[in-house]
């Protein structure tokens, strides 16, 4: 059966196809595990919606429900009636997607580099004795 707007197109290995597909879709979304397809979805700014199991992989951490997707309690169907109630929100659609972009540039190598900097830093400091903030916030040498 065809529900109109909706696409279910199995794996798709060229890249240019891919691109097409994820800028004109409003969600990935990952009825089972969900793994790296995470962090492909967030780098193109679309919103994951999938269900709550305790097989995903790591990535779904980066999923923040209610904010840059959806992860759904609750069996299939209600699985299926969220889908749906975001298909015909374009409020939750435009949040989602604005949230999605969000997660896309805090997955970026600059931003991990940046924060795994500071955590450094800020380790340095502590080890110092200087507290959280203290005015010596030059770069540690």
């Amino acid at each position: 059966d065809e529900i109109e707007g909706v696409h279910i197109l199995g794996q798709i290995d060229d890249e240019d196809v891919i691109a097409r597909y994820m800028r004109i879709s409003s969600a990935f979304v990952i009825p089972g595990k969900a793994g790296l397809a995470v962090n492909y979805a967030f780098a193109y700014g679309v919103p994951v919606l999938t269900r709550q199991h305790n097989y995903h992989a790591p990535e779904v951490e980066y999923i923040v429900s209610g904010e840059n997707g959806l992860i759904v309690d609750g069996d299939f169907n209600s699985f299926v009636r969220s889908v749906a109630a975001y298909l015909n929100s374009f409020e939750a659609q435009k949040t989602f997607a604005k949230g999605a972009l969000k997660t896309r540039d805090s997955l970026s190598l600059n931003f991990m580099v940046k924060a795994f900097d500071e955590a450094i830093c800020e380790t340095i400091r502590r080890k110092r004795g200087l507290s959280v903030g203290d005015a010596s916030t030059a770069p540690i040498k």
